[in-house]
């Protein structure tokens, strides 16, 4: 079994590999020194990125919509992701051991498979809410209060679709290496059974959904565009019309690329994994962080597309940002006076003392 994100900590130990098998590149200084630049991009992108949708959302009221209920879901998702995930697959592999204990040994690993799923869900979930409210506008009446009730749904089916894999996760002691491993426990035919299930659910499902809703979207807008009253209005105004459908569309279609772009080579890597013993393929570790950054890489890619690119709140992020840049300049010009006034007040002649 394996989750997109999770470490494969059975088989990402270097110094316990089955193999005689030296890894490409994995060990070398550059390789590790790239890989600690990326993994740290991803990282300080992902978690500022997010955190700011996450404060737009949450600080403005104005903006605690339907969607904007999902894309704070998403936001959330991706800041745990950010913060389980990206450091900690990494960090465990080249540390070659588990230093944190039984306890954290399922935890984290369960952890990044959750964010994962809602990541992925969220996604799914806003597809699906785009495409009601674009093809079923008079029938679908969205509220918050299901919105709401629908996240609470996707993180629990979330937790509960990964606990077996938190189950099977236990701590073992290498005797010979005299170290701890955190390790998957299962059989090989469940752990492949699981494995085609995590493949389903949390990629292709959700892809084939999310094309399903946009291809209709775009239809749908295509239709609208090209109808008796769009023939009506000027020129202009069909010019307008047909610019704003095309940005819509590439949009949408850069959505459904930059999901698929992300998540399948993750997905495929580590389904082959679970019925293959890829550890004596001398380019598997490398192989499989490229496919775990590019995975990760969608935390960064996530707060643009669907927060950056909406006008409301690319509206709140110049707001914020005007913000805070009139405060720095208000704090620099407070300073500056202060250093005007003690300046002057340095230059006086003193008081001449009074002598008895």
């Amino acid at each position: 079994m394996n989750i997109s994100s999770d470490v494969k900590e059975s088989e990402l130990q270097i110094q316990n590999s089955t193999c005689a098998v030296e890894q490409t590149f994995i060990m070398n200084s550059w390789f590790i020194g790239v890989l600690f630049t990326v993994y740290t991009i991803i990282f300080v992108v992902g978690i500022c990125g997010n955190c700011l949708v996450i404060y737009v959302i949450a600080a403005k009221k104005e903006m605690k919509s339907n969607t904007n209920m999902y894309i704070l879901n998403l936001a959330v998702a991706d800041v745990l992701m950010c913060l389980f995930s990206v450091p900690l697959t990494p960090l465990s592999t080249f540390m070659g051991k588990w230093i944190f204990g039984s306890a954290m040994c399922k935890i984290f690993p369960w952890s990044q498979g959750v964010s994962v799923y809602v990541s992925t869900m969220t996604l799914t979930a806003i597809a699906v809410n785009r495409y009601q409210t674009v093809l079923h506008p008079y029938t679908y009446r969205p509220s918050l209060k299901n919105a709401i009730n629908l996240i609470i749904c996707i993180d629990i089916l979330a937790m509960c679709i990964t606990a077996p894999y938190a189950y099977f996760m236990k701590l073992e002691v290498d005797e010979n290496l005299e170290i701890e491993e955190c390790v998957e426990s299962w059989k090989k035919k469940p752990r492949m059974m699981f494995g085609l299930l995590t493949v389903l659910l949390q990629f292709y499902l959700p892809l084939i959904t999310i094309i399903v809703c946009y291809s209709r979207i775009m239809y749908r807008l295509k239709e609208r565009s090209t109808t008796g009253i769009s023939r009506l209005r000027s020129q202009q105004k069909r010019k307008e019309d047909e610019e704003r459908t095309k940005r819509t569309n590439r949009m949408l279609i850069a959505m459904v690329a930059i999901f698929g772009m992300c998540w399948f080579p993750i997905n495929l890597i580590n389904f082959v994994a679970d019925v293959v013993n890829l550890e004596c393929w001398r380019n598997y570790y490398f192989t499989f962080f490229m496919c775990h950054t590019i995975a990760m890489s969608s935390t960064c890619y996530n707060p643009i597309l669907y927060g950056w690119l909406n006008t409301d709140f690319r509206t709140e992020f110049s707001k914020l940002i005007i913000c805070c840049r009139t405060r720095t300049s208000n704090s620099s010009e407070e300073r500056g006076e202060k250093t005007v006034l003690n300046a002057q007040s340095s230059d006086k002649p003193a008081d001449k003392v009074t002598e008895v």
